[in-house]
C-alpha cells in the first residue's frame, strides 16, 4: 500500500512537512484556547464580584471544549477527505472492544498512578457539590459527553484521519501523543497518551467515530463514578469497590484480547506502506519546522507550569 501513489520521497517528504506546519498552527490554537480562556472568565467574575460555581465551570469547559477541538482542527481536514474503509464488525466485537479498551485504561491509569508516586506527584480529587439535579446534568454533560464528542472529532475524526495517508502507525502514535500533551499535568499526559494510543487504533480497525467517542463516554464516566465514590465513601470501602471492579474487567479483557487475537486475523494488524521512506523520517519531517518547536515549547511551559503547582 502507497501512501501516495507516483510520487517521489521528496514530494511525500515536502507533503508531510507541510502538514506538520499546519499541525503546529493548530496545536498553538488550541493550547491558547484551553489556557487563556479560563484566565479571562476568572478576571470577568472578579471584576463584576461574581462567585465561581460548579453551573460556571461546566459553561466554561463546554465552551473550551468546542471551541478548541471543534474549530482548529477542522483546518487539519483536507479538502479529499481519506477513507479508512468500510466497517466489517458485528455486535459481539464491539462488545469484546468495549472489555479490552475498559481493562487497557484500568492499566494505564494504574501505570500514571505509579509514575506519580514515583516523582511525588499528588492530584487531588474533585468535589462535587451540587446544588441540584440541574446542575449535576450540566456538569456530566461538560466533563463526559462533550469532551469525548469534541476530542475524537479533534485527534481521531480530523488528525488521526489526515494522518493515515502517511502510515498508520504514524498516524496513531502522533495523533496519541498530540492527544495527550494537551492534557495538562504530566500524569494526566501519561495516561492521555496511552489512552489515545488504543482509541487510535480501535478507531483504524472499526472504521467508527460514533463507536471511539462511546468509549470515549464509558471513560469519562469511569472516572467521574469513582471520583464520586471517592468523595462519598470511606477509604476503605472506596478501596474494596476499586480492587474488585479492577480486577474484574481486567480478567473479562484479557479473556476478549485472547478471543479477538485468535479468531481474527486483523485483529493486531496495521497497514505497512511499500515506499522506502522510514519512520523516523516520517517523524522528523512533521515535525521538524517552526510552528511545531513553537507548540513544543508551550507544552513544556505548561508541564513546567503544573508541576510547580503540584510540588509547591
Amino acid at each position: 500500500m502507497k501512501s501516495y501513489i507516483n510520487e517521489d520521497k521528496a514530494t511525500i517528504i515536502n507533503h508531510i512537512n507541510s502538514f506538520g506546519k499546519k499541525l503546529g498552527i493548530v496545536f498553538v490554537i488550541t493550547w491558547s484556547i484551553i489556557n487563556i480562556v479560563p484566565c479571562i472568565v476568572m478576571y470577568i467574575l472578579d471584576f463584576m464580584d461574581i462567585e465561581n460555581n460548579i453551573m460556571i465551570e461546566s459553561i466554561t469547559k463546554i465552551f473550551i471544549s468546542v471551541t478548541s477541538n471543534m474549530f482548529p482542527f477542522i483546518f487539519l481536514m483536507e479538502g479529499r477527505y481519506y477513507k479508512i474503509g468500510k466497517k466489517n464488525k458485528n455486535i459481539l466485537d464491539y462488545i469484546l472492544l468495549i472489555l479490552i479498551f475498559i481493562m487497557f485504561i484500568l492499566v494505564s491509569n494504574c501505570m500514571s498512578g505509579v509514575f506519580g508516586k514515583i516523582f511525588a506527584i499528588n492530584t487531588k480529587s474533585q468535589d462535587f457539590n451540587f446544588n441540584n439535579i440541574f446542575e449535576c446534568i450540566v456538569f456530566i454533560f461538560s466533563a463526559v459527553i462533550v469532551p469525548a464528542v469534541t476530542e475524537e472529532f479533534a485527534f481521531r475524526r480530523c488528525l488521526l484521519n489526515s494522518l493515515i495517508k502517511y502510515g498508520d502507525s504514524i498516524a496513531i502514535i502522533v495523533s496519541s501523543i498530540c492527544f495527550g500533551l494537551l492534557h495538562g499535568n504530566i500524569v494526566q499526559i501519561l495516561f492521555a497518551i496511552l489512552c489515545g494510543l488504543a482509541l487510535g487504533y480501535i478507531y483504524i480497525y472499526t472504521k467508527s467515530y460514533v463507536f471511539v467517542v462511546c468509549l470515549h463516554i464509558i471513560n469519562n464516566s469511569i472516572s467521574f463514578v469513582f471520583s464520586l465514590l471517592l468523595n462519598r465513601l470511606s477509604i476503605t470501602k472506596y478501596n474494596y469497590i476499586s480492587y474488585i471492579f479492577i480486577v474484574i474487567f481486567i480478567i473479562l479483557g484479557v479473556i476478549s484480547f485472547i478471543y479477538l487475537s485468535r479468531r481474527k486475523n486483523d485483529f493486531l494488524s496495521i497497514n505497512k506502506f511499500e515506499d522506502d521512506i522510514s519512520f523516523s523520517e516520517r517523524i522528523k519531517a512533521l515535525v521538524y519546522n517552526f510552528t511545531m518547536v513553537c507548540a513544543v515549547l508551550l507544552i513544556v511551559i505548561s508541564v513546567v507550569s503544573s508541576l510547580r503547582v503540584i510540588w509547591l
